[in-house]
């Protein structure tokens, strides 16, 4: 994906996952739940099929199974909910 305000907001987060297991980019994974979640999706579910019906618009091959998303955000709980009330307050501002 091109460098997004969410990419700059979100680029410092390291990646937790070993490598084996990064099919997909975290920024990509990050800016489709939160657009996801923008729009309206609840649960891992709904931002799956979000990353579905947006295939063209992100330019993916194929957006991560509910299964990739909830792991990552279930791994990364504490830092993105900091990064995401950083990010919310300052597009505020």
């Amino acid at each position: 994906m091109q460098a997004t305000t969410l990419s700059k907001a979100f680029g410092h987060l390291t990646d937790p996952r070993v490598s084996r297991t990064k099919q997909y980019a975290l920024i990509d994974i990050l800016t489709i739940s939160i657009c996801a979640v923008i729009c309206g999706c609840e649960g891992f579910n709904a931002i799956e099929e979000y990353g579905k019906s947006k295939e063209d618009w992100f330019r993916i091959l194929a957006p991560p199974t509910e299964d990739i998303i909830e792991g990552l955000w279930r791994l990364m709980q504490s830092c993105l909910t900091t990064s995401i009330n950083q990010w919310t307050h300052h597009r505020a501002n």
